[in-house]
């Protein structure tokens, strides 16, 4: 999963940190060719465990910025909700027993995670981006 220009909202906090998620993408996804003939069992669940935290932080941050720019409180929520479902289903894959199945569980989870940060951030993201501009952030 490669970083363009496509993903970029202009805002360079938040670009930073999109920046950053691709490349925690990137370490799961070099960690689930490598499961396939080794265990990799604790350095996938440490990169799982890094996604979940940086996610937290990451959605917190936008969040607070949606809140302080007035951004609709109905997208809010609706944003919000979001970041709350893809954290849910990443902890719980990490809480879950996957030890024995490491590379099937880590590649379904790299569809999912790297088509749901993509989908996120072309639509839900953008659509905060001219609220945030327009109250100066830059």
């Amino acid at each position: 999963m490669n970083w363009n220009a496509k993903f970029a909202t202009g805002i360079g906090t938040i670009d930073a940190q999109h920046r950053r998620l691709f490349e925690i993408c990137g370490e799961l996804q070099d960690l689930a060719e490598k499961a396939k003939t080794e265990d990799r069992y604790e350095q996938i669940r440490l990169v799982l465990k890094d996604l979940t935290d940086y996610t937290v932080a990451h959605f917190g941050l936008e969040e607070k910025y949606m809140q302080e720019s007035g951004y609709s409180e109905r997208d809010y929520a609706y944003h919000k909700m979001e970041h709350d479902a893809f954290v849910a289903k990443v902890s719980k894959i990490l809480d879950g027993d996957w030890e024995d199945n490491q590379h099937q569980t880590v590649s379904k989870l790299l569809v999912f995670v790297t088509a749901w940060i993509k989908a996120h951030i072309l639509d839900t993201d953008m659509k905060y981006v001219a609220t945030l501009k327009a109250k100066g952030y830059k």
